[in-house]
């Protein structure tokens, strides 16, 4: 399963919460179960949340390491937050695609 098309890591936990026991609740998965996330938005919490229904893999929409080209491209992250949240899912034991 892979959820993204968007990035549902924007939504609020309340929001992550009630999508993903909807996915839960209509379809049986098994193997990969990814989510797409951009670095800005991915707390621990919604790690926590993500892991707790069964994702067991994020895929980062980093785009750049470089402070410069994050801003050419309009992106809301910076390279500390990139960081932060490849630790945070690594602490849950999640893999990850950057």
């Amino acid at each position: 399963m892979y959820v993204g098309g968007g990035t549902p890591t924007a939504l609020s936990i309340n929001q992550l919460e009630r999508l993903l026991k909807a996915i839960r609740d209509t379809f049986t998965i098994t193997g990969e179960y990814t989510f797409e996330a951009n670095p800005d938005e991915l707390t621990k919490e919604k790690v926590q949340l993500l892991e707790k229904y069964g994702v067991n893999r994020i895929s980062m929409g980093v785009q750049t390491f470089k402070p410069e080209l994050l801003s050419v491209l309009g992106r809301t992250h910076n390279t500390e937050d990139i960081y932060t949240s490849v630790l945070n899912a690594k602490t849950q034991v999640l893999n990850q695609s950057v």
